[in-house]
């Protein structure tokens, strides 16, 4: 049997968010990433205000989150830093970074493939860092993004 890849490529929800202004961070405590400009939305999913991808087609999606944090002197520096991409409030896929002398700035990356059913199931990034005192930051732009696409129907 022959199927035409024209028919099922490109036909699902796809969308890409970044974070659009610098999130403080307080030290040990997890904080879900504020990612709340849209590039692109194809089907409306992304909720900018809880900060979260919420399709409304069942099936198996491909989902990448990053995040660059720094720490502004006379704060940190990071001694740890970890990145969670969640599912319905509970962790699917983490990354995590730590450093015994401390780092000035980091960048995460996490990246998985998982069923969604189309009508409850949400997606969301959740951050921790920890600094030797004072508070760390997301950094704005491209590198603190979340992006989301149909891969395959069930």
């Amino acid at each position: 049997m022959s199927v035409s890849l024209s028919n099922l490529l490109g036909q699902g929800p796809a969308v890409r968010a970044y974070l659009s202004a610098n999130q403080t961070l307080t030290s040990a405590a997890y904080t879900v990433l504020q990612v709340n400009t849209v590039d692109f939305d194809t089907n409306s999913n992304y909720n900018t205000s809880l900060y979260r991808f919420q399709p409304t087609v069942a099936g198996y999606y491909s989902a990448t989150g990053s995040v660059s944090l720094t720490y502004l002197v006379p704060n940190g520096p990071i001694t740890a830093a970890l990145l969670y991409l969640r599912k319905n409030g509970n962790v699917i896929e983490y990354s995590e970074v730590s450093a015994t002398n401390g780092m000035g700035a980091t960048a995460l990356t996490v990246s998985t493939l998982i069923n969604m059913n189309g009508t409850s199931d949400y997606f969301d990034l959740q951050v921790y860092s920890q600094v030797g005192f004072g508070t760390s930051y997301a950094v704005a732009g491209e590198s603190s993004n979340f992006t989301s696409f149909l891969a395959r129907l069930p």
